[in-house]
């Protein structure tokens, strides 16, 4: 029983993701994280990037209008104090580029398939406003 509970959110998990990603399929301006051959994502956050995206904050002022919580992308070292000095800003380009493309949405179990179509919908207005 034990390890039926265990499986149990694993696959709603999934579930999520399945859902979202049907959602973003045809759209030129979204593309979702590429999974490896032989690799198992462990779902804990669900990325979305949205090409072409300027400003990640209004971004998130967009989403959080519409009641949506998203967090953004790993920033670069360049950007921490601790790591600063072990960074290289010649090679940050892509890690600029993906922090202003690329935003973090809610997953999990408890989120219901009405609420991920409601999230995707807005994903979608938002990236063909670009």
């Amino acid at each position: 029983m034990k390890k039926l509970i265990r499986i149990i959110p694993n696959l709603l998990i999934k579930d999520n993701y399945l859902v979202k990603g049907k959602q973003f399929k045809n759209h030129k301006n979204l593309t979702l994280q590429k999974e490896e051959e032989n690799c198992e994502n462990s779902n804990w956050i669900f990325a979305v990037r949205i090409k072409n995206n300027k400003d990640i904050n209004s971004a998130n002022a967009f989403f959080n209008k519409n009641n949506i919580e998203t967090r953004s992308m790993f920033y670069p070292m360049s950007y921490h104090s601790h790591l600063h000095k072990f960074s290289n800003k010649k090679i940050e380009e892509v890690d600029n580029i993906l922090l202003k493309e690329v935003i973090m949405l809610p997953s999990g179990p408890n989120l219901k398939t009405e609420e991920i179509l409601y999230i995707s919908k807005k994903v979608i207005e938002y990236s063909e406003k670009l």
